[in-house]
């Protein structure tokens, strides 16, 4: 007999994993501890100490910002036709640098060099052909659309938790329940 903890692994229990860290976090900052601590730390301390609390959700919020003023911006250059006069303009000046800053395909290249350090990453572990097949298993599950979801999850509930309190700061049950398995006959 084995007896163990399951865990559902869907979107939805993710999801509220990621909240809990994230609103665990914002209580953290809003404490008086982490400025005790701050002011005690030398400065490599600090350094890290900054960037595996708040940080890192400051980073994802500004990178879910940037993403959202690019996307909107290009929506806004299209939309409004300024797109197609700036590429017009660019090719009668031959400005070259203009027309690769409008090419749309950017923002593909863009996801694609974020997951670079990951593949060298597993090649200098397991062999870079290991590491090749995994990026590419790694595209077609869309695993670029869960993180995207996950780094927009965890900015907007540490933003939302620090503007408004704890509110929204209760237990939030994971799913776990007790499971039994019987492996042969008692």
């Amino acid at each position: 007999m084995q007896v163990g903890k399951g865990r559902d692994v869907g979107l939805n229990q993710i999801s509220k994993f990621e909240a809990k860290v994230a609103n665990g976090n914002s209580e953290q900052t809003l404490s008086r501890d982490i400025y005790r601590l701050g002011r005690r730390f030398d400065f490599f301390r600090m350094l890290s100490f900054y960037f595996t609390t708040i940080g890192f959700y400051f980073n994802s919020l500004i990178s879910v910002i940037g993403v959202y003023v690019f996307l909107y911006g290009q929506l806004y250059l299209v939309l409004s036709g300024l797109h197609k006069a700036l590429l017009l303009e660019a090719k009668v000046k031959d400005i070259k640098s203009l027309e690769t800053a409008l090419a749309s395909q950017s923002f593909i290249q863009l996801g694609l060099l974020t997951g670079l350090p990951m593949v060298i990453e597993i090649g200098l572990e397991k062999g870079f052909l290991n590491a090749l097949k995994d990026f590419v298993l790694m595209q077609l599950q869309l695993a670029a659309v869960f993180f995207t979801f996950s780094y927009g999850t965890k900015s907007l509930l540490r933003a939302y938790d620090s503007s408004w309190g704890c509110q929204i700061s209760t237990h939030r049950a994971q799913g776990g329940d007790l499971s039994f398995q019987l492996h042969g006959e008692l």
